[in-house]
């Protein structure tokens, strides 16, 4: 880890009333997962949103999209890409 790259994460619903906005650009360090974009995201803008985030009992639970594919929340952010964020889904 060093540099810095810059990601666009698109905001979606779950995210949406503590972020304010669609479209976020993110300089985030390099070699970064969702994960630290999560923690991120978190420090930004604060523990209701961690709260939102990581689950006290499971942890980061939400599903990863990079580039238009899901991935694990452990896959690596690069220069360029777009991402999302999408709430864990619930059933009954």
């Amino acid at each position: 880890m060093g540099n810095m790259i810059k990601i666009t994460l698109e905001i979606r619903s779950g995210l949406k009333e503590y972020v304010q906005t669609e479209v976020l650009d993110i300089s985030i360090q390099n070699g970064s997962s969702f994960v630290d974009l999560a923690n991120w995201l978190s420090k930004t803008y604060g523990d209701a949103l961690a709260d939102v985030l990581f689950s006290k009992k499971y942890g980061f639970l939400w599903l990863c999209v990079k580039n238009r594919k899901r991935v694990l929340p452990e896959e690596i952010l690069e220069e360029g890409d777009r991402v999302m964020l999408l709430p864990p889904l619930a059933g009954g």
